[in-house]
């Protein structure tokens, strides 16, 4: 679906190297929220977070892109 992938990388005088990513989902569209959602519960459930832990209700953080200067 609609999203972004943003790659950070270490740029040398020989080589550029991935030492991180993120992601993320159009704000606007309908199902961002609960696409993000399941996908946060998902790695909870990965790493041993309880089913009943606050952090699976806490709202999700929401960043909004600056506009494109042409």
């Amino acid at each position: 679906g609609r999203g972004f992938l943003k790659v950070l990388t270490h740029v040398t005088a020989s080589r550029e190297l991935p030492v991180g990513f993120a992601y993320g989902l159009d704000a606007n569209s309908p199902d961002a929220e609960p696409r993000m959602r399941a996908a946060m519960n998902g790695l909870m459930d990965l790493i041993g977070v309880p089913k009943d832990h606050p952090a699976r209700s806490m709202p999700l953080p929401k960043w909004q892109a600056p506009a494109i200067s042409k």
